[in-house]
């Protein structure tokens, strides 16, 4: 998989707000960080951030697992249907991609959020000139 520098930092956000989150998980962070390629790590993390981020249910899938937002069927766990949110997942990977977001941002719809207003804003100075 090539990771971008967005992809990068976004992992690097997703360590830092996934210790932040719960003192157990900062541990098991710790402990993956002794062993573990950072880059799985921040995947790991990111899931964590995003799940929690997004009030995901334990079965459902976060974006940053889809594969393919075009084609979510080809996601990596087909146990539970549609009942996963994986099509919603999908949408919401999607949407981060148009936008430029990565996928690994640890809150999606934050990020959403902040570049719609960035693109606002920027719309807004565009006509005051």
């Amino acid at each position: 998989m090539t990771l971008t520098e967005a992809d990068r930092a976004a992992l690097t956000l997703a360590i830092e707000r996934a210790r932040a989150q719960d003192v157990n998980l900062a541990q098991q962070i710790d402990r993956m960080l002794a062993d573990t390629d950072r880059i799985e790590v921040g995947m790991f993390a990111a899931a964590c951030c995003q799940r929690k981020a997004l009030r995901l249910k334990p079965w459902q899938i976060p974006p940053c697992r889809i594969r393919d937002p075009d084609h979510p069927d080809r996601s990596r766990d087909r146990r539970y249907g549609e009942i996963d949110g994986r099509y919603e997942a999908a949408r919401l990977l999607r949407r981060m991609y148009d936008l430029g977001i990565s996928r690994w941002h640890p809150d999606p719809l934050a990020a959403i959020e902040e570049k719609l207003e960035e693109k606002d804003h920027s719309r807004r100075w565009k006509r005051l000139r």
